[in-house]
């Protein structure tokens, strides 16, 4: 057997515990999700932490829409931002790119 589906991907990076970041994951692919998980290291202007790069693509398996993978994408980033105890993640498409924040600007 063969499943094709259309391609959109979209990556997360986040800043936080990876390990705090791989459970919410796994809770949240449970609805029917395939994730990639790869730990990254930030560096910025007077700093550096580490992180995460999660990716999220329109697996044939569990195929969904654009909208569909995109609305995944930001409830995965906020509750992994949230649970990992930081303030923002970026959201990255082949077209657009996302930046989240709770701080107040």
């Amino acid at each position: 057997m063969q499943k094709e589906a259309k391609t959109f991907t979209a990556t997360i990076y986040l800043s936080g515990s990876i390990e705090t970041i791989k459970q919410v994951c796994r809770k949240y692919c449970l609805k029917g999700l395939c994730i990639t998980i790869k730990p990254t290291l930030f560096i910025y202007t007077g700093g550096e932490e580490f992180g995460v790069e999660i990716g999220l693509l329109n697996y044939p398996r569990f195929e969904d829409s654009k909208e569909g993978i995109m609305q995944k994408a930001i409830e995965l980033s906020t509750q992994c931002r949230d649970e990992a105890m930081q303030h923002s993640y970026l959201i990255v498409t082949a077209d657009k790119t996302i930046w989240n924040t709770s701080k107040e600007q």
